[in-house]
């Protein structure tokens, strides 16, 4: 068994692995960094829808090049099962949700530009390569990894770890744990060709029975320069039948794809797996472990997007490795950290609402106009609530009827 040593090693090569290693090189700290991807290279196969707001990518300092673009994002479509044919209910830039639109981006042009600047500020890269486990050994931290040509380890001082939600490192060292099948979303994604069955600059996502408790989605894409279609769905581990069997999401998938059969076409591409829909713990390091993007639960709990937070996340691990404190990587994401709390107690009154209270709030939403220069979450939502009590909704009161107000408030 070989054994090298590295000043960091970052476990996972998506988005916030790759954003930690870029942000690391950025400082000159690259040389003596060594990154892991379980994928053969950087970005493929696609893992994420990745849609993100274009304001997060400035905002971060990963502006797209226009090869890292799949789509633009110049509308959001809502759609409540029931809705008449003819409604139309338009998020458009200037709404509450959509001031700043984006983008859908080519996961491998966006994350392969950003390995090749990390590679060249000194970052090492092994693909093909997962970690398997770690533990402290003294003052340092021992990396076991599998890599095409068998096992290794790795001794390192800090251990940056994006290896998603079933990261094994973050668990192993306490920071995060198995979440409640309710936090737990099981997505299924395929891309088809869009031939004029969507609108190439629109988002549409599907509330309501066809996904209970989630919601499916079309996002718009392209390969190789014609337009494409990203269609999927995302149902929690504890949706149940009748008999309390629980129902597989590709059932619901299949179901949906029968309403809609324009989007029911042979895929090109298909994906899955689990999306963490919980609140972030407040805490989300141990030491000289970090816990980053998707296996520190930073995705937002509302709709299971964690692109800006996965970026925001290895930049704010580099800030830390850069001041030698750990501590500072959650003071770092301390906005981001209150955000996606805050959007937990908002997905209980989502999931406490009826089918006719979810369309009202939607209704809500696309009415709602922000003033000049006041976008942030914290106006969004003072807005939101004045809409939502206009048409007799309360918020609190929605938790109390459902049972779900200690849900929303505990931790």
């Amino acid at each position: 068994m070989s054994q090298q040593v590295f000043s960091h090693v970052i476990v996972g090569g998506g988005y916030a692995g790759i954003a930690a290693a870029v942000s690391l090189a950025r400082i000159g700290r690259g040389y003596g960094t060594l990154l892991v991807d379980r994928r053969g290279r950087a970005g493929y196969p696609p893992t994420s829808t990745s849609g993100i707001a274009s304001y997060w990518l400035d905002r971060l300092g990963f502006p797209a090049s226009p090869d890292a673009i799949a789509a633009p994002i110049r509308s959001f479509r809502l759609v409540v099962h029931g809705d008449p044919p003819e409604k139309l209910r338009l998020l458009q830039p200037g709404t509450s949700l959509a001031p700043n639109l984006g983008y859908v981006l080519q996961e491998h042009s966006f994350l392969g530009r950003l390995e090749r600047e990390a590679i060249d500020g000194g970052v090492e890269v092994w693909h093909g390569t997962h970690a398997e486990s770690a533990r402290k050994i003294g003052d340092v931290y021992e990396v076991s990894l599998r890599t095409p040509n068998g096992l290794t380890t790795v001794i390192t001082n800090w251990v940056l770890d994006a290896g998603g939600y079933d990261s094994r490192i973050s668990r192993r060292f306490g920071i995060t744990r198995e979440l409640p099948d309710e936090d737990r979303h099981n997505g299924l994604e395929i891309s088809i060709p869009n031939t004029g069955q969507h609108p190439v600059d629109q988002v549409t996502l599907y509330l309501g029975s066809w996904a209970p408790s989630g919601y499916a989605w079309v996002f718009p894409s392209s390969e190789e320069g014609k337009p494409y279609l990203r269609v999927g769905i995302g149902t929690p581990l504890s949706v149940r039948d009748p008999r309390g069997v629980p129902v597989a999401v590709s059932k619901y998938f299949k179901k949906f794809l029968g309403d809609f059969p324009e989007f029911n076409r042979p895929a090109h591409h298909r994906m899955g797996g689990v999306i963490p829909t919980y609140r972030p713990n407040r805490k989300l390091h141990r030491g000289r472990v970090l816990s980053l993007g998707d296996a520190s639960r930073l995705t937002d709990p509302l709709t299971g997007g964690g692109i800006h937070q996965a970026l925001a996340s290895g930049v704010a691990a580099a800030k830390a490795v850069e001041a030698s404190n750990p501590s500072a990587y959650e003071k770092e994401l301390k906005v981001f950290i209150h955000e996606m709390r805050t959007r937990y107690v908002w997905k209980q009154v989502l999931l406490g609402m009826t089918e006719d209270e979810v369309r009202l709030t939607m209704d809500a939403l696309v009415e709602m106009r922000l003033p000049e220069g006041k976008f942030s979450p914290y106006t969004m939502r003072r807005e939101a609530l004045r809409h939502l009590r206009a048409r007799g909704l309360r918020p609190l009161k929605v938790l109390w009827r459902s049972g779900r107000f200690w849900r929303a408030i505990a931790g």
